[in-house]
């Protein structure tokens, strides 16, 4: 009996007497010479959050809300603007995620409109941090070519801190820094919560 996975009861033990067979559920001395089992399978765990949903005005992504904010605000602004929703400027954790937030700005956003993404280097210039406080990994940086170039015309004594998605529908993929001061639109992110708007099929 070496699978783990399984769950055995209903054990009957079956013992032998002067030639004669006879069952009992209390084990006494006799020897036994053998056992009989019966198994059940263990009760299956049920999957975590099997169905998640977002709020009306939300959009979703494996398993995360995304809110694409049409007020203007600078960066610290727009952070408490997620806040007070439960979330937070989004953290762009894999290729794929990048992907779905540049084809749901692209439509978004003309000349020169760009959104908050939730990444700053305002606490030492060059070190790019998420609100989370992780670093930005190597192979997650999708800056435009001459980005990061902390340009100081705007803002000549902090210069460019905090990180923007968009620049025009055929640039929307990339990244961009700009003062933490200008008003801009913002992504914010949260987890999903249980539902059933999410399930494939409904």
């Amino acid at each position: 009996m070496t699978d783990t996975n399984t769950v055995y009861s209903n054990v009957t033990f079956v013992k032998t007497r002067k030639g004669m067979r006879e069952t009992t559920s209390t084990p006494d001395e006799t020897t036994y010479s053998e056992v009989k089992v019966s198994k059940i399978k263990a009760p299956s765990e049920p999957d975590a959050n099997p169905c998640l949903n977002c709020p009306d005005g939300w959009k979703s992504f494996e398993g995360q809300c995304y809110y694409f904010s049409n007020n203007t605000l600078d960066f610290e602004k727009a952070r408490e603007q997620c806040q007070q929703q439960g979330a937070d400027l989004v953290k762009v954790s894999s290729k794929e995620e990048q992907k779905f937030l540049a084809a749901a700005v692209a439509p978004m956003i003309t000349n020169h409109d760009r959104f908050w993404i939730g990444l700053t280097d305002s606490e030492e210039e060059g070190q790019w941090l998420w609100m989370d406080r992780s670093p930005l990994e190597e192979s997650l940086k999708f800056w435009v070519s001459h980005e990061p170039d902390d340009w100081k015309k705007e803002d000549p004594e902090n210069g460019e801190d905090c990180a923007t998605l968009g620049e025009r529908s055929g640039k929307a993929y990339c990244w961009y820094d700009r003062t933490c001061k200008y008003p801009l639109r913002s992504i914010c992110e949260k987890p999903g919560m249980p539902g059933y708007l999410m399930c494939a099929g409904i």
